[in-house]
């Protein structure tokens, strides 16, 4: 443990707030022991704190306490909170005083940053944790980005496995390496702490002058995105104030989203000392695939390759009417092994249809229609809701994406399919930034060869505030009240 081996080593930075590893174990262990008293019932803990060192400790100390915590954005809007609320029913929530919710009757709060003497004296040595590997350690919710976010629990066993996955790709880590926490802290807020990197805390990341200022200003080495949000960063700097502010970035991990061929591109062309790692895994199986990228992965004509499809995973590929493909290797992909969930909270239904047993091994059913390479990679050519027919044959809507940027000169387009009436079937909604000439012989034969194709123009791509991948779900809206409002 880096507790052990290095115990004054800093383990977080947030802002003027520097943590070592030594301090950071003491005061979870020391809220863990309240948190066994108060919390006699053992169920989840609701945890509603923005990215911060207090996230971390509050986090952790739930993890020692023996019961797993519900990951409350502090972002989410105040539907999203009640419905989580309600499909918890915890009774006790952990926040802070400058940020809280209102409760249901019945639930305990405890503020972080008020309340420190009630577990101020408490023992700050280790606690003997107790139950199974496959107990609940995280409830967290999907992305929301295409309608309201899933329950999911995720057992210890998952996420040590994928915490430990996510390094397999580097190895000899450095006591100098720094991670920059970018994106939610639910999922890969523990994984540089096991391995004894420095966490650094970015707030404000909707602020892109702020986030390239702490890569510089903390020397970050690490740091995630979202391919949407590194595509806005490389477009609104300039390269000259890009080279100054990454230079200390090693390696940008990227997920959550499909990778283009045009974002790999520029990013070797431009800064061919930082490495790419694309990792691919859904909420509900936290890592499948991950690895590096060259500029050779750009030749592929399906996609990026999400890397090499781990040895622990088994995996299965359907076609659209649920029979397994074994003649070929591309179809909607299915996964076991050890990073799969436990499953949807209160949703029997849900859990019926996305998890089966095979011979004994529970499968997850992604619902990403995907291509296994001959060397174990995969390309996932379309994440699930990301594909379109019509006339009988299938697009994907990132190829259709790249079509229509290159057919109209765009600088950037979001499709998304939307389902309308029985007799309609589905509907392609094209956001554009750019022009488009209605009377010219390519917009033409592009509404010929998609039909039911509908085009918005927007000034601007926007990114979900929680999860920063695009945020599907706003522009539907804005598109929706255009239409009454026209």
């Amino acid at each position: 443990m880096a507790v052990e081996r290095s115990p004054e080593r800093l383990a977080i930075i947030d802002g003027d707030v520097e943590i070592s590893f030594r301090e950071l174990n003491e005061q979870v262990n020391q809220l863990g022991r309240y948190l066994k008293k108060v919390n006699r019932e053992g169920r989840p803990v609701g945890l509603y704190i923005e990215k911060s060192y207090h996230y971390l400790i509050a986090g952790m100390a739930i993890l020692k306490s023996g019961v797993g915590y519900i990951h409350i954005d502090s972002d989410y809007e105040d539907k999203i909170i009640d419905h989580v609320l309600k499909e918890n029913e915890p009774h006790l929530v952990i926040s802070l005083s400058l940020k809280r919710m209102n409760l249901p009757p019945g639930v305990g709060e405890i503020l972080l940053d008020q309340d420190f003497a009630k577990w101020a004296g408490e023992l700050k040595d280790n606690i003997q944790c107790s139950g199974s590997p496959q107990d609940v350690a995280i409830i967290g919710y999907t992305s929301g980005t295409t309608g309201m976010p899933k329950g999911v629990a995720v057992s210890h066993k998952a996420c040590l496995y994928a915490f430990c996955k996510f390094w397999d790709e580097i190895k000899n880590i450095s006591e100098k390496d720094r991670f920059g926490y970018l994106t939610y802290l639910a999922w890969d807020a523990m994984s540089p702490l096991l391995f004894n990197a420095t966490g650094i805390i970015i707030r404000n990341d909707e602020n892109m002058d702020n986030i390239v200022n702490s890569i510089e200003k903390y020397e970050i080495n690490h740091v995630f995105f979202t391919p949407s949000l590194l595509n806005q960063i490389l477009k609104y700097f300039s390269y000259e104030i890009l080279a100054q502010k990454l230079s200390s970035l090693k390696i940008i991990w990227l997920g959550g989203e499909i990778l283009n061929q045009g974002l790999v591109i520029k990013m070797a062309t431009l800064f061919p000392e930082i490495k790419l790692l694309n990792n691919y895994g859904p909420t509900e199986f936290f890592v499948v695939a991950q690895g590096f990228l060259t500029i050779a992965d750009t030749h592929f004509q399906e996609g990026i390759p999400a890397g090499h499809i781990l040895p622990e995973v088994e995996f299965k590929l359907y076609d659209e009417t649920g029979t397994e493909c074994t003649a070929n290797n591309v179809g909607f992909l299915s996964v076991s092994g050890p990073a799969i969930a436990n499953g949807y909270i209160k949703n029997d239904h849900l859990n019926q249809d996305k998890f089966f047993t095979h011979l004994g091994r529970r499968f997850y059913k992604t619902g990403d229609f995907v291509k296994v390479l001959e060397d174990g990679r995969l390309i996932v050519l379309a994440r699930q809701n990301f594909l379109y027919t019509v006339n009988g044959k299938m697009y994907v809507l990132k190829q259709v994406e790249e079509e229509l940027k290159n057919e109209f000169n765009f600088d950037d387009c979001v499709a998304i399919c939307r389902k309308t009436d029985r007799i309609i079937g589905e509907e392609l909604h094209i956001y554009y930034i750019g022009h488009i000439d209605e009377s010219s012989e390519k917009y033409d034969r592009v509404m010929g060869k998609y039909i039911n194709l509908k085009f918005t123009r927007i000034n601007a791509i926007p990114l979900h505030p929680v999860s920063s991948k695009i945020n599907y779900g706003l522009l539907i809206n804005e598109s929706t009240e255009q239409g009454k409002n026209g």
